[in-house]
């Protein structure tokens, strides 16, 4: 009797909620909207093909290889419990035009060689929309060394499409022969989709580099963990952008991010970094890529911000000959060379022995289009600063350094 109340009452909450319970032993039935499915794929399957969203939670672990076809909206709450793939399959696959939202605290594993995962596409196509909320994604049987793939070597997550991490997801392997994320688009080099991968938190540890930035697609880090002990935390070939996180690679490594570009239209290779703490052996190493090895190229790189906590070079540069380096600002435990710094900007020491790029306190010189002095703007300290007189005499004597520096240069320009 207790038996049959329950199960009322849990049908009727799954149609209110659109929730669908999935369990690892076959014999227990999986409902939705009345109806009884046995397998994952089954209530997948019959979700809506019209974008509605469907909750689908796991109530033990599961052995089964699924995709997310176009036009399914699918959330799906690992709990605690651990979804593992078919043999020889990816472990989640996912369409372009379909949706996917991973919570909850679980696993999500795979097995096999060359399979994925999270593969973000499907047949080599573009992918779809993935959120990853929660969760570890692994490959617990990851076997690669740094000379072979060990017969059991991949991507944790291959994305086509467009992905989003947040903070609750962790990402670990423990292998050395592939990256362990990659973001890469599809098609050919002159016909592709760009893929796009956006990362707000999460630990991220593992892979011969543990974020791979490839072909054809955009990568941007606003915050996370990467740790890194073969090769790098940041491989990229494409625009790249970091607002912060922690970055660390241990001294087996080559370098915190390895960047590099050739003459393609699917590897631009620009690196920004606005932020973060950089941790290792050498800080930015150019990259150069497979069949391109004659192209000496780091790709385009500026830094406005960060911590540079690296012990050898912070930009390593080995063949290329006319780097495009720009610093406007950060803080380094090791000097850099003077001309990466750009205009307007110059070298400090802080009281920490570490070296600074600051803004330049005098005005630069200015000239409007008749070839005529512009003065320098004095800035107002406001009223309340207890700072008044100090403040305003110190812009002020600027100001005078700024005039007596321009009227030496309107003389020598007239001579």
């Amino acid at each position: 009797m207790y038996k049959q109340i329950a199960a009322v009452v849990i049908a009727v909450v799954m149609i209110a909620t659109g929730c669908v319970f999935i369990s690892s032993d076959s014999t227990e039935a999986v409902e939705m909207n009345d109806t009884t499915y046995e397998t994952l794929t089954a209530a997948i399957d019959a979700a809506p093909i019209d974008g509605t969203q469907v909750t689908i939670s796991l109530t033990g672990n599961t052995t089964e290889s699924i995709t997310i076809l176009s036009g399914k909206n699918i959330v799906l709450d690992l709990g605690i419990y651990t979804l593992t793939n078919t043999p020889g399959q990816h472990t989640i696959s996912v369409q372009e035009g379909a949706t996917l939202i991973i919570e909850g605290t679980g696993t999500i594993d795979n097995t096999s060689h060359a399979r994925a995962s999270i593969y973000n596409g499907y047949d080599d196509g573009p992918g779809g929309s993935v959120t990853i909320n929660g969760g570890t994604i692994t490959r617990s049987q990851e076997n690669g060394s740094s000379s072979s793939n060990g017969g059991n070597s991949y991507y944790n997550i291959l994305n086509s499409g467009v992905m989003i991490i947040n903070d609750g997801a962790s990402v670990i392997q423990d292998g050395h022969y592939s990256s362990m994320i990659c973001n890469s688009g599809s098609g050919t080099i002159t016909d592709f989709e760009r893929a796009y991968l956006t990362i707000n938190g999460g630990y991220f540890s593992g892979g011969l580099n543990t974020i791979k930035n490839d072909g054809a697609c955009e990568l941007i880090i606003y915050d996370g963990t990467f740790e890194n002990n073969s090769q790098a935390s940041v491989l990229s070939y494409e625009p790249t952008t970091i607002y912060g996180g922690t970055f660390t690679v241990t001294d087996d490594a080559v370098a915190v991010i390895l960047n590099g570009c050739d003459d393609s239209p699917v590897s631009r290779g620009t690196l920004t970094i606005y932020g973060g703490t950089f941790n290792g052996p050498v800080g930015i190493q150019e990259m150069n890529r497979a069949g391109y090895e004659d192209q000496y190229n780091m790709g385009t790189i500026e830094v406005s911000g960060g911590i540079f906590n690296i012990t050898g070079s912070v930009f390593n540069v080995i063949n290329d000959p006319s780097p495009s380096i720009t610093v406007y600002g950060g803080t380094f435990v090791e000097s850099i060379d003077e001309s990466w710094v750009a205009d307007g900007f110059e070298i400090k020491v802080d009281e920490n022995g570490n070296t600074v790029i600051v803004e330049s306190h005098i005005p630069p010189i200015i000239w409007d289009d008749d070839d005529e002095y512009v003065p320098p703007i004095v800035p107002v300290q406001p009223e309340d600063s207890g700072n008044d007189s100090v403040t305003v005499v110190a812009c002020a004597a600027a100001a005078v350094v700024a005039a007596l520096m321009a009227a030496l240069l309107i003389l020598d320009r007239k001579r």
